[in-house]
C-alpha cells in the first residue's frame, strides 16, 4: 500500500473510531465504513444510535431534544419499530397529529405484518375515524403475515368494525372471515350480533 493507500485506511480507521468509541455507537462495523456497497449499514447503525439518544431524552423528560434525534433516528433506520412509534407518540404529545400519521403510515412497508405496530397504528386511525384508510390498509396488507396470524386478526377486526359503523354489512361479515380466529371470537361473535341486530 503506497502512501496514498495508507491515508485512505488512516482517515476510514478515524471514522470508524469516531463513531464506534466516542459517538457510542457500537453497532458500526470497520466494513460498514470501508466498503460502499456497506454504507447503507452504517447508516442504519447511525440511526439506531440516534434512536437510543432520543430515549435517553425522553428517559429524561427531554422532549424538545428528543423529537429530531428520534426523526434522525427514523429517516436512517427506517425499520427501527421502537424508534417510529416513540417518534409519533412525541408528536402526538406535541399535539401534531398529522405528523404522527405520517410516520406511522411511513412504516407500513417495515411492519405490516407486526401486530405490536399494527395495534397502534389502527387504534390512531379508528379514533380519528379513518374508516376508509384502515379498510383500504386490511385490503391490501391482509395475509400478508401467516394464515390465522395476530396481524391478520387485528386488521380483519379493525376493518369489520369501520365497515360496520358505515353501514356496510356485507364487507363486515366479509372481514370478519378473513381472518379464522377472528369470527369465533368473542369480538368477532358481538360484532356479528350487532350487524344482526341493526339489519
Amino acid at each position: 500500500v503506497g502512501f496514498g493507500g495508507a491515508g485512505v485506511v488512516y482517515a476510514l480507521t478515524h471514522v470508524f473510531a469516531t463513531y464506534r468509541y466516542y459517538a457510542g455507537n457500537e453497532r458500526v462495523r470497520f466494513v460498514d465504513v470501508a466498503l460502499p456497497w456497506r454504507w447503507g449499514n452504517y447508516e442504519v447503525a447511525r440511526g439506531d444510535a440516534y434512536v437510543r439518544a432520543a430515549s435517553q431524552c425522553v428517559e429524561q423528560r427531554k422532549f424538545a431534544e428528543a423529537i429530531p434525534l428520534a426523526r434522525r433516528g427514523v429517516e436512517r433506520s427506517p425499520a427501527n419499530l421502537g424508534g417510529r412509534l416513540m417518534l409519533a407518540e412525541l408528536y402526538l404529545g406535541l399535539r401534531q397529529p398529522d405528523q404522527a400519521r405520517r410516520v406511522l403510515l411511513d412504516g407500513l412497508p417495515y411492519h405490516c405484518a407486526d401486530p405490536v405496530f399494527l395495534q397502534p397504528l389502527l387504534a390512531f386511525l379508528a379514533q380519528r375515524q379513518e374508516d376508509p384508510v384502515i379498510v383500504g390498509l386490511a385490503r391490501k396488507f391482509l395475509g400478508r403475515g401467516s394464515r390465522g396470524s395476530e396481524a391478520d386478526r387485528l386488521l380483519a377486526q379493525a376493518a369489520a368494525t369501520a365497515s360496520y359503523l358505515r353501514g356496510n354489512y356485507d364487507q363486515a361479515e366479509d372481514f370478519l372471515q378473513r381472518a379464522p380466529t377472528l369470527a369465533t371470537s368473542a369480538a368477532g361473535r358481538l360484532l356479528s350480533a350487532k350487524i344482526e341486530f341493526d339489519r
